[in-house]
């Protein structure tokens, strides 16, 4: 049995057991827990093993100029998000980061 919990805190549990959390995930967002979390779904009824699961979703990197680390200097984390073009995309990018933003 496949559970997703997104709760202030990201997992996926797997028969019970948890598979994952979100800082486990090279991805930033809540947005990208959920992908995250459907991916590890298909693969689970797939009837991939929840090892195999794990590792290839904490290997998901993202796609490049989409809410990209770029580097974090002094506490402070430096993202690139020039691809997003659409407002639905530039409006999950302050979700997405949990600390003050500066734009």
């Amino acid at each position: 049995m496949l559970q997703i919990r997104l709760l202030g805190q990201f997992d996926v549990r797997l028969d019970g057991k948890r598979l994952l959390g979100l800082s486990e995930l090279q991805l930033i967002g809540p947005h990208n827990a959920m992908n995250a979390a459907a991916a590890a779904a298909a693969a689970a009824a797939m009837g991939i093993e929840r090892a195999a699961i794990a590792e290839g979703v904490r290997a998901i990197a993202g796609a490049s100029h989409r809410l990209q680390r770029v580097a974090e200097l002094d506490g402070v984390t430096y993202v690139n998000d020039s691809k997003a073009t659409k407002p639905a995309d530039a409006a999950a990018a302050p979700a997405a980061l949990p600390r003050r933003l500066i734009r």
